[in-house]
């Protein structure tokens, strides 16, 4: 009588080849897992943070984002303009952010800004190239081969057939491709400090002394507006050459002139705007802000 058996695969050799390999591809799951999680959880805005020297958290002049606002965010293409258009409408920056990777999401700002406080974002961005990854994934293979053959013996002859599984593990390349960019953005904040002309003075620089071929005077930086300064007409860019007659010879002495008009009064600031001297009258109100 023909009878049929399936004989025991050989436990020792495959369960020496499954334990080599099962661990490696844990590890490497294991691995991929964990970079995931520490790609959606880091947030480079707030990872690369730096807040301004000045604290500002208790200044009475200061207005912070409050619970339940959402900042506004605005992109630019050039963060120096943007952002002393943002100083002349009484807003002061409190901190910055600055990284090279991939795009970060809008929300990634937002959350950051509400984190601090901030009402105003500026985010620049810009490209700088494409970076190619390859990484190793391991992936589990098992190979199931049959035999069948006929076993003779002194009862007689029988069939058999018999499996025999090999566990192995292959290895696939992945390899991804990632656009970078230099990334920053400059956070701001309400600020209305108490004022009497609204405006703030800079150095010449050597480019600029060059230019209008004279060492002395008073660059105009920003004009806040609402102030005698901005209802005066006096623009960014000017410059500064006298106060009411007297020569000046940079911002200081610009500021302690300025400094000796009385509320009610009025000065005459001579500058120069695009090659051209012309005279600015800007008068004070009567009383100081808030008095």
């Amino acid at each position: 009588m023909n009878t049929s058996r399936r004989p025991a695969p050989d436990s020792s050799r495959d369960s020496s080849r499954a334990n080599r390999s099962i661990p490696s591809v844990r590890a490497s799951v294991a691995a991929l897992a964990v970079l995931a999680l520490c790609a959606c959880a880091a947030n480079p805005y707030k990872q690369f943070y730096t807040p301004s020297p000045r604290d500002l958290s208790s200044n009475p002049d200061v207005t912070f984002l409050q619970p339940g606002e959402q900042p506004e965010v605005y992109s630019t293409d050039d963060m120096e303009r943007d952002a002393r258009d943002l100083r002349s409408k009484n807003y002061v920056a409190i901190g910055s952010s600055s990284f090279n990777g991939g795009a970060a999401s809008k929300d990634a700002v937002i959350q950051q800004a509400k984190d601090i406080g901030a009402k105003v974002v500026l985010v620049q961005r810009k490209y700088t190239g494409t970076q190619t990854s390859t990484i190793p994934l391991f992936i589990p293979s098992t190979q199931t081969s049959q035999t069948s053959g006929m076993i003779y013996g002194t009862g007689g002859s029988a069939n058999y057939t018999g499996t025999t599984t090999t566990y192995g593990t292959n290895v696939v390349p992945m390899t991804s491709q990632q656009d970078r960019f230099d990334q920053g953005a400059l956070y701001f904040v309400e600020h209305r400090p108490k004022m009497k002309f609204g405006v703030s003075f800079a150095p010449l620089t050597l480019k600029q002394r060059t230019h209008l071929d004279r060492n002395t005077g008073a660059f105009v930086d920003v004009v806040f507006e609402g102030y005698p300064a901005f209802n005066a007409e006096l623009l960014p860019n000017d410059v500064v050459i006298a106060v009411n007659g007297a020569k000046i010879y940079g911002p200081q002495d610009t500021m302690e002139l300025l400094g000796q008009v009385p509320y009610g009064g009025s000065v005459v600031l001579t500058v120069l705007r695009r090659g051209e001297q012309r005279d600015i009258i800007i008068r004070l109100p009567d009383k100081a802000p808030g008095v």
